[in-house]
């Protein structure tokens, strides 16, 4: 113990006596950390968790643009993304998302009555089925329930919020019922 005071004090003399040499050092392990982190950070967010979806290296994302326009990739409308889906022969599935906000609240009377704006995405009917993922409580989306003008809403909710916000309550999915049905997934 003795001896590692010694080197301990010893390295300190020497790093006060050099400060360019010692800024330089301390730079350079800042960097490396900070570096290291980065990396370590966007690896354990991708490949190192299971991917909730059957078979994930068959996925895909379908994009629509030309070399010579500004964007990366363009949207498209539901109507093209419907002739594509029904022209495909190259894919076993092809699925319409769009991210978007609601807002949902409790209407019981209890304290957790706020309103509260959640993210999620509008998709079309086929969804869960193209990515083999089946809600795990309650049903999947019928097929007369795509993304059509007119037809009533159907709400998946993401396990997180449903523990969240509805307390885990299997109730819920038979409370709606027919009035919104509700899937957790």
């Amino acid at each position: 113990m003795q001896g590692l005071l010694q080197d301990l004090r010893y390295g300190a003399r020497v790093l006060n006596k050099q400060p360019g040499f010692t800024f330089i050092a301390a730079l350079t392990l800042a960097l490396g950390i900070g570096v290291n982190t980065a990396i370590f950070s966007a690896v354990s967010s991708l490949p190192l968790r299971p991917s909730p979806y059957a078979n994930p290296e068959r996925l895909a994302i379908v994009f629509t643009g030309g070399k010579r326009q500004t964007r990366v990739y363009d949207d498209f409308s539901y109507l093209n993304y419907l002739d594509y889906r029904d022209r495909n022969q190259s894919f076993s599935g092809l699925i319409a998302y769009r991210m978007t906000s609601a807002a949902i609240s409790n209407t019981s009377g209890g304290s957790d009555d706020r309103a509260e704006v959640v993210w999620g995405e509008t998709v079309s009917g086929n969804y869960f089925d193209v990515l083999g993922a089946p809600p795990a409580l309650g049903r999947g989306f019928r097929p007369e329930e795509d993304l059509t003008p007119n037809t009533r809403p159907v709400v998946v909710l993401g396990h997180g919020l449903w523990r969240r916000r509805f307390n885990a309550d299997p109730a819920i999915v038979i409370t709606l019922g027919e009035n919104c049905p509700m899937a957790i997934h």
